[in-house]
């Protein structure tokens, strides 16, 4: 499994680029040249709170946990990449049907919303996930990852009234 700390550019692109330039083998190109390949973005909720109110030091051992649980969610030939503040992204390839990305999508909430003892408190967090599937919602990165981050903010603001924690993109 591949995993990168991304480094911010100006352009999803850029950033999405980087995560798997360190490892051609499991990055970006070859996830490219897979069938059934997916980008997932991963969004902590509530994080803010725990960012804010007990420091960042605490916030920085709850993402370094997030990631742990994250890389361990998923296949050994899959990416854990951090895309920005509270954001990760999880490339996905091989996968038979849509469906698959949403079991993942399942394993990897159900992973982060354990509750994690920081700093002689516990502290608990969820998140909300948007996949794209390539080549279905695009053939370009960074429309995919713009994709996932619309069905991201879609699973937001679902998740009230169906507390499903993802969403597939939709043109809609």
């Amino acid at each position: 499994m591949t995993h990168h700390g991304i480094t911010p550019g100006d352009r999803p692109f850029e950033r999405l680029a980087v995560v798997g330039a360190g490892n051609m083998g499991s990055g970006i190109a070859q996830k490219m040249a897979t069938e059934g390949f997916n980008v997932m973005l991963v969004d902590l909720d509530d994080f803010k709170r725990i960012n804010d109110g007990r420091g960042h030091p605490v916030g920085d051992h709850v993402l370094v946990a997030i990631a742990g649980r994250l890389r361990s969610s998923v296949r050994g030939s899959d990416t854990v990449a951090r895309y920005g503040g509270d954001e990760f992204v999880v490339l996905a390839g091989e996968l038979d049907r849509a469906q698959d990305a949403g079991h993942i999508a399942e394993k990897i909430a159900d992973m982060v919303s354990v509750p994690l003892a920081v700093d002689g408190a516990v502290e608990k967090v969820g998140c909300s996930i948007g996949i794209s599937l390539y080549p279905d919602d695009s053939e370009v990165p960074e429309r995919l990852i713009e994709r996932a981050d619309r069905a991201m903010y879609a699973a937001k603001t679902a998740r009230t009234a169906t507390k499903r924690r993802y969403a597939y993109f939709n043109e809609s």
